[in-house]
């Protein structure tokens, strides 16, 4: 009877071993299978919820397992506009110029250049952004972003303060655009550029050179124009003194110091000449951004291809 028993208790421990072994295997099984609408949309939502980095291995993932997909061009730019939206300008760059690469006829190729001209327009490498958007305009005479395009090549040269090229650049935006009042307002405000008061660096210097301190407070530095007179005059005052008392030896060492004090003061009043002329100069342009509603590097979020699109599959 106990040897039944014993049977019967071994059997029932060796099947149930067997049918977890079995089901532990058909997890397994189902965890490895990858389909392309999930994979696709797991990186989707990643990028949705602004996890970009993470977002850009789900793509790459993607790519990897489905290299027929009829996604992959889409699967490309998503990683570049990750890499863009994640501020790496230089990895969104390459990125999308492996999509070109890839794709040459594809139907993202213009929104591709854009965000690339624009990823150089963050680098400040101006002439090479011009370049991406002028593709868009020589290439894709139909694209809804080609006005967009021609919008920032104006403002790569506005950031270059080439106010001719950007009053060129601003006028060939067409009539039949949404950008054309703004645009053309813009315009009207940068030829005016030349009005705004501004101090003159020579000038400045040469107040200073009379009279230390005096350049500082022509262009609204008092004080440090304030400090620059004091300094001075301490100094001028002390190797006088020296001189006088026959201290021929500290009068040199002070004259000498006095001297670095001096000139030090007449540069200072030109740069910040130079700089006020800068200050009032960049506020006049953001001013006149923000009136109109244009700004360096804007993405036209209202496009449609910045958004989640339905796939079929």
């Amino acid at each position: 009877m106990r040897g039944w028993l014993l049977f019967l208790v071994l059997f029932f421990l060796l099947s149930f071993s067997v049918s977890a072994e079995d089901v532990n295997q058909e997890n397994q099984n189902k965890a490895l299978r990858v389909d392309e609408s999930s994979q696709f949309a797991l990186a989707q939502q990643f990028f949705v919820e602004k996890q970009y980095f993470r977002a850009i291995t789900e793509y790459k993932r993607f790519i990897f397992f489905f290299p027929q997909s009829n996604l992959l061009e889409m699967a490309y730019f998503k990683i570049g506009e990750a890499y863009f939206k994640g501020k790496k300008w230089k990895q969104a760059i390459l990125a999308f110029n492996t999509l070109e690469e890839k794709f040459p006829k594809g139907e993202l190729i213009d929104k591709s250049l854009y965000l690339s001209g624009m990823a150089y327009l963050h680098r400040k490498e101006y002439h090479s952004s011009r370049k991406q958007f002028r593709k868009i305009i020589n290439g894709f005479s139909g694209s809804e972003i080609n006005d967009d395009a021609g919008l920032q090549i104006a403002m790569s040269y506005v950031e270059e303060e080439k106010w001719h090229d950007a009053l060129m650049s601003l006028k060939e935006i067409s009539k039949e655009s949404d950008l054309y009042t703004s645009s053309q307002d813009f315009a009207s405000g940068l030829e005016k550029i030349h009005d705004i008061p501004h101090k003159s660096p020579s000038l400045a210097g040469t107040f200073a050179a009379i009279l230390p301190g005096s350049g500082h407070f022509y262009t609204g530095r008092k004080r440090d124009g304030t400090t620059a007179f004091l300094l001075n005059g301490a100094f001028i005052w002390g190797a006088l003194e020296a001189y006088n008392d026959e201290e021929y030896v500290v009068t040199g060492i002070l004259a000498f110091f006095e001297l670095g004090w001096y000139f030090g003061n007449i540069y200072s009043a030109v740069s910040s000449a130079h700089k006020y002329n800068k200050r009032v100069k960049d506020g006049y342009i953001e001013n006149l951004k923000k009136k109109i509603s244009i700004s360096m590097g804007t993405i036209p979020t209202d496009k449609s291809y910045f958004m989640v699109l339905n796939f079929r599959f």
